[in-house]
Order: structure tokens, then sequence, then C-alpha cells
């Protein structure tokens, strides 16, 4: 295996495993609810603890990746991930268990999240970020894919605690391939180096972490109460674990072929970035019509297949504007793309509660339509990524 595919890989897993927890909770909690009184508000508080302790480690993750390098640091933050998975499995007995685990885990995916674009970026070549950085962002709907599977083969069959398995499990795949990963430290680094011309660095990452943080709370609300909202509709969990993984798969398959695409053309992400945003709000609005089982299940894979698809263009943009400093770049964005999911799932929980699901996929729907206008004028302020080149890519794939 080459440098550049066993960086990726290595890269993947360290994210899927940073993401597994919340959306396994997410995928389980119609199951969990008699045991641990985990109500839909309760759940999206939950949640919402998951990403804003993510959002509040992240601008310290980025740089921590920068300061020590992306293979310590991604070993530092799997070691976390798997601990609050395991603690989550033997030793919650109490929704409050459920929160406090969940922010033991936002710890563990916010030190991952920027250390695996930075890995990329020192260990894949230039010309294939687009791909490498669409195949790593795949494992944030490759989690929750395996969340919906594991209700109907693991958490309806043994119990919920066994769908915890799946974490341990990604954290031994993790251990062989941590050694390929690359160091990359610059502990002088500095945000204000970071972009090709060296100005124009605040204002267009704060407008694309805000847009990001729009977007990201609307669709981790909707993929949280994806689930649930379906059982409450008259699916059974099976069905509804089904759909999720449905859904989940189109979110990878986009992901992966918007990487693919965005190296081919070789041209700005942001246009691709603000019609998945729009094409996701119309999926939001068909849940919205409460339509048959069919009708639901096509518009939850359209609302996350392209509501979800354009995350890893966006990293790819802030890398390429943002070269000397990947890992700060991307953990100060993931700061308010963390914050919007942060509130987005509590929103969500409160709004379903009191005024129903209808209520509920509206906004979400409102809100990616909002995220795409804020990424097109985000898009606009960003410097010209061609000014300066990424250091320490290699030659080869």
């Amino acid at each position: 295996m080459t440098v550049g595919r066993s960086t990726v890989l290595g890269a993947a897993i360290a994210a899927l495993l940073g993401s597994l927890a919340v959306w396994i909770v997410s995928a389980v909690s119609p199951l969990m609810r008699d045991e641990v009184g985990l109500t839909e508000e309760r759940l999206g508080l939950a949640v919402s603890v998951y990403f804003a302790v993510s959002a509040l480690v992240s601008w310290l993750g980025g740089g921590l990746s920068d300061r020590i390098g992306a293979r310590r640091t991604l070993t530092l933050g799997a070691a976390c991930s798997v601990a609050a998975v395991l603690a989550i499995a033997l030793l919650a007995h109490s929704w409050i268990h459920i929160v406090l685990l969940l922010g033991v885990a936002g710890v563990g995916s916010a030190v991952i999240q920027p250390a695996t674009n930075h890995a990329i970026v020192r260990g894949v070549r230039l010309s294939r970020h687009g791909l490498a950085l669409g195949l790593k962002q795949a494992s944030v709907p490759a989690a929750t894919l395996l969340a919906g599977v594991s209700v109907p083969l693991l958490a309806v069959t043994f119990g919920w605690r066994w769908a915890f398995v799946l974490p341990a499990v990604v954290g031994l795949g993790f251990l062989p391939l941590r050694r390929h990963l690359p160091d990359g430290r610059r502990p002088k680094a500095r945000l204000g180096d970071a972009s090709a011309d060296g100005g124009g660095v605040g204002l267009p990452l704060l407008v694309l972490a805000v847009a990001g943080g729009v977007g990201v709370g609307a669709i981790s609300a909707a993929t949280a109460f994806l689930v649930p909202y379906l059982v409450a509709s008259g699916s059974t969990e099976s069905t509804a674990g089904w759909i999720l993984a449905l859904a989940s798969l189109a979110g990878v398959t986009m992901r992966v072929l918007s990487g693919w695409r965005a190296d081919t053309l070789g041209t700005s992400s942001i246009p691709a970035i603000v019609t998945l945003l729009a094409v996701g709000s119309l999926g939001a609005a068909g849940l919205a019509t409460e339509g048959g089982l069919v009708v639901l299940a096509l518009a939850a894979m359209l609302m996350v297949g392209a509501g979800w698809g354009w995350n890893g263009l966006l990293v790819l943009t802030i890398v390429r504007a943002f070269p000397h400093t990947p890992g700060l770049a991307t953990g100060i964005s993931q700061v308010g793309i963390r914050g919007g999911g942060a509130i987005g799932p509590s929103v969500f929980g409160l709004v379903a509660g009191g005024a129903g699901y209808t209520a509920g996929w509206t906004m979400v729907g409102a809100a990616l339509a909002v995220a795409a206008v804020l990424m097109w004028v985000g898009g606009r302020l960003l410097p010209d990524p061609s000014a300066a080149p990424v250091p320490g890519a290699p030659d080869h794939a």
C-alpha cells in the first residue's frame, strides 16, 4: 500500500471512530428510552453536548495537530473515543450518563477531525486532495450508516448496548494503520501564515465557519432524529434503521464523488457546495410532507445525500486557501461547524417535541437554504489558493 493510500485509510478510520458514538446513540435511542429515559428533548441535549464540547476543543485540537504532529494527535483522539463508547456500553444507566459520555466523545472527535485533514495535506499528492478528503469525510455518513445497520443487526437482536461493539472494532482497526500516518509538525506555524496570500484570513474563515455551522446544525439534527421520527410515523425500529443506512450511503457516495470531481475540474468548490445545500433543503421539505414510507425514504436519501455531501468540499476549500496550517485553519472552522451541531439538535428536539416533526423538518430545510447563501458569500471572500504551494505534500499518490 502506498503512503498516500495508507494515509487516507488511516485518517478515514480515525474520523469514523470519532463520529460513531453520537450516531449510534441517536439510532438506538428508541430502544434506550425505557431503560435510561432518553426522550426526544434529552436526545437533542445529548447530541448538542457532543457538538458543543467539540466546538470548544476544536481550535485547540487543530493547533495541537500542527504542534505535535498528526500521528500523535490522532492516537490521542482515538483513545478518547474508544474510552467514551466502552463507558456508554458498560456504565450508562441514566440519560445523564449518556449526556456526559457523549461530551467525552466530543473531545475525541474535536481532536481527530483537524488532525485527519492535516495528515491528508501532508501525506497525499496535491492533485488528489479532493478525492482523499472526500473519502475521509465520507466516514461521517459512514458512521450513521453503521449506526443504522447496528439497529436491526445488533440492538434489536441482542440489546442496545451491543451496538457499541462497532466502535471498539473500528478502534482495533486503527492501530496497525497508525504508523503509516505522517508527522508533519510545524510547532511555530501561525494562522497569519496560513492563507495563500498572507492576508484576509479572518473574515472569509469566519463566514465559512458560520455557514458550515448552520448547515451542520440542520443536518446533524435531521440525522439524529430520523430514526425516532420514522418510528413515531409507524415504522419498526429495524425499518427505520435500514432507511438511515440508505440515506447515509447516499451521503458517503456524494462525498466521494464530489471530491473526485473537484480534483478533475480543479476549480472552486463553492458552487458545488451551494448546490448541494440547496438540494438538501428540498429533501427536508419532502420529509415535512409526511408522505408514505417510500416518499420518506427517498426524501431522507436526498436530504442526507446532498445536505451532508458537501463537507469534504468545504475542507478542501479551506486547506487550499490556508495550506501552511491546515490543522489550525480547519480546527478554527470546526468551532463554527461544531457550534452549529451543538445548537441544531437541541432546537430540533424542542420544536419536534412542542410543535411536531413537520415544523422541525421545515426548520431544517430553511437552515440549509440559509447555509447555501452564506457559503456563496464566504467563497467570494477567500484568498487565491494558487499563490502558495502546500508544504510537505508528496509527489506520489
